[in-house]
Formats: structure tokens, C-alpha cells, sequence
């Protein structure tokens, strides 16, 4: 639940961490070295995304269920999956709302871990309920 994270979990998480951040720049820093330190934008955003056609991208954390049920009530006929969400209220409204499926497309996202977020202080009340329907989701 949100922050409430016990120490044995904490260690194995920062485990994970160190392995996955020391695969990275084994894979990634090679890869690095290919485009050269005076690279324009464009030259870089280029090899940026055939570097992502390639190489899976894995977005550990989102909170769209999150979004979800808090601006449709988790009404999913009421979502609008294929629309640019930065241009359809509330979601563009919002500071938290940064996920729809042309912007994952384009981002190559590969896999995606979907967040089941509850704040801490809904522990005790409705913490499960929260999590449930954002898992039902």
C-alpha cells in the first residue's frame, strides 16, 4: 500500500535495482557510444528510436487504473483508449495523467506494469476496496 513498504521487501526491491541499473549499462553505455557527443536533437531522437525498436522498453510504474477511477469512476466505456488524453478533459487537466495508448505507441513502450496505487491514509478504511477496483480494472 502506497509508502508502507516493510524493510525485507525494501532490500529485495533495491536488489532488483542494482541488477537491473548494472544490465542496463552493461547493454545501454555500449550502445551509448555509437552516436558520437555532438549529436543534433533530431540525430539523437533518431537513433533514440531505433534504439527502442530494438531494444524492448519495460515502463515499471503507472498509475492509469489510478486516473481511471478517479475521473470515470471506473467507467471504462466512458474512456476514450485510442484519443491523445492531452487533449481531452479531465485528463488534460491533470498533472498525473501522462499515459494513452498513441503515447505509449510512440514511446515504444514494450511492457507496461500497471500500478495499483492507495495513499497510506486510506489504510484502515478503504484501502482494499481502492486496490480491488483498480485491479478489477
Amino acid at each position: 500500500m502506497g509508502g508502507c513498504i516493510n524493510s525485507q521487501t525494501k532490500r529485495w526491491w533495491i536488489m532488483l535495482l542494482v541488477i537491473g541499473l548494472a544490465g542496463a549499462a552493461g547493454l545501454g553505455v555500449p550502445i551509448a557510444l555509437k552516436i558520437h557527443s555532438g549529436a543534433s536533437y533530431e540525430e539523437r531522437l533518431e537513433f533514440a528510436s531505433r534504439l527502442l525498436q530494438e531494444v524492448p522498453l519495460i515502463d515499471g510504474h503507472n498509475d492509469l487504473p489510478w486516473n481511471i477511477r478517479k475521473f470515470v469512476h471506473n467507467k471504462l466505456s466512458t474512456f476514450k483508449f485510442s484519443e491523445d488524453l492531452r487533449k481531452v478533459p479531465p485528463w488534460s487537466e491533470s498533472a498525473w495523467s501522462h499515459t494513452d495508448l498513441p503515447r505509449l505507441r510512440a514511446g515504444h513502450i514494450s511492457a507496461q506494469f500497471w500500478a495499483a496505487y492507495v495513499p497510506c491514509e486510506s489504510a484502515y478504511k478503504d484501502a482494499i476496496q481502492l486496490t480491488l477496483e483498480q485491479i478489477d480494472v
